[in-house]
């Protein structure tokens, strides 16, 4: 159950107010290809809320992305100033191990020492997951991990979640958690970013923002470094996030915050690094 600000307890609103806000969705894995979705959804009004649908929506890791919708949860009434979990599970999209892109990116990734000397990434990322989607992707499944397309299947489902209640989104959130990294090592994670032309920007906190975060852009015969943490976007580009973690580094978290300039909003992408972690982790440089 989360812990809520004082605000939220003493309100004087006479009808029912939901919220979810992005620290109450959690999502982690159960069984191999599975994954459990569990949301906490508190009314901060003064009156009881009515039995209604709660959608869910997913997307790859990444910010401003297109989202895939999920099967929608039935959400009971919940009593003034309560809280009422709800939970699912949802299988993980498998990657087409016959699909040529796949087989490609994945090679060329164990021939290259650093994910940003893999000729063609843009290309060939966007050809595997165009193939993967539309060929194996069970009803109401999570979209592809990119770590998994790339031979680096991780126990955790690193991806976005929205929470949609009614006609409204109520809250998101995408991270990648317990993401195993080598200390004293470059390590680089591939990221998804967004689904139309704009001019992005991006601000790292936490930290791991002490590890000399980098960013390198993708297109469709090159990788270059990213000027100033800024970069105009044709569409949806694979991101290279690059990390040197200090030799006696054993945890750290690091939120992206991504804005779109034209719209003016801001998506964050957490994630959460665990030198013990089980799994294959981060690609190291």
């Amino acid at each position: 159950m989360p812990i809520l600000p004082p605000t939220l307890g003493h309100t004087q609103r006479s009808s029912a107010e939901l919220r979810v806000e992005s620290a109450w969705i959690e999502f982690f894995g159960v069984a191999p290809g599975r994954v459990r979705i569990e949301v906490a959804v508190h009314n901060r009004g003064g009156a009881p809320s009515k039995p209604q649908l709660l959608n869910l929506d997913a997307a790859p890791i990444g910010a401003h992305l297109s989202w895939q919708h999920l099967s929608p949860l039935r959400l009971p009434a919940i009593l003034p100033r309560r809280t009422l979990t709800v939970a699912t599970e949802v299988f993980r999209a498998q990657p087409s191990h016959r699909s040529l892109p796949v087989q490609i990116l994945r090679g060329a990734a164990d021939r290259a020492s650093r994910l940003d000397r893999i000729p063609n990434l843009g290309r060939l990322w966007n050809r595997a997951c165009n193939e993967t989607v539309t060929t194996e992707l069970w009803a109401c499944s999570l979209p592809l991990d990119p770590f998994e397309l790339l031979g680096r299947k991780s126990p955790q489902w690193a991806g976005g979640i929205r929470v949609c209640i009614g006609s409204e989104t109520t809250s998101s959130c995408c991270r990648a958690q317990a993401l195993r990294f080598a200390p004293g090592k470059t390590n680089m994670v591939l990221l998804s970013v967004g689904k139309e032309p704009d001019e992005y920007a991006f601000e790292f906190k936490g930290k791991a923002a002490q590890w000399n975060p980098s960013l390198l852009v993708t297109s469709e015969d090159s990788t270059t470094k990213m000027h100033r943490q800024k970069a105009t976007l044709l569409g949806t580009t694979a991101i290279v996030l690059t990390l040197d973690p200090p030799d006696d580094a054993q945890k750290g978290d690091l939120q992206v915050h991504v804005q779109r300039k034209s719209l003016r909003t801001t998506e964050t992408i957490e994630l959460d690094l665990d030198a013990t972690a089980p799994g294959p982790g981060c690609f190291l440089g």
